[in-house]
């Protein structure tokens, strides 16, 4: 895990007046730092929406990651998305029986 503290941050605040009004905003910047993937956090813990497949048959790069391409032992074939799925394989999309090939 790396350090989550920005290398600098700014602020900037305008603000407007007229008559009786006064308009103002605030434009906040954080440059640096490294955070973790919240996303990847509820779904390791299934509070993400996604979880609710757990138990669906599934056929990766078909009914499931529709959009990717994926080889190896278990392509092509049903597989049931089970809750180690989620918490320890979906964020490196490295399920066994399956892998994620590369765009080209």
């Amino acid at each position: 895990m790396g350090d989550p503290n920005p290398d600098w941050t700014g602020s900037f605040i305008p603000t407007f007046r007229y008559k009786k009004w006064t308009f103002s905003g605030l434009l906040d910047i954080r440059k640096g730092g490294q955070v973790y993937t919240a996303p990847l956090c509820l779904i390791h813990f299934g509070t993400a929406k996604e979880t609710n497949r757990r138990g669906d048959d599934v056929v990766f790069g078909d009914t499931y990651f529709k959009n990717e391409k994926v080889a190896g032992p278990g392509a092509g074939q049903t597989a049931t998305l089970s809750e180690e799925f989620f918490r320890y394989d979906y964020g490196s999309r490295s399920a066994p029986g399956f892998t994620r090939m590369a765009a080209s």
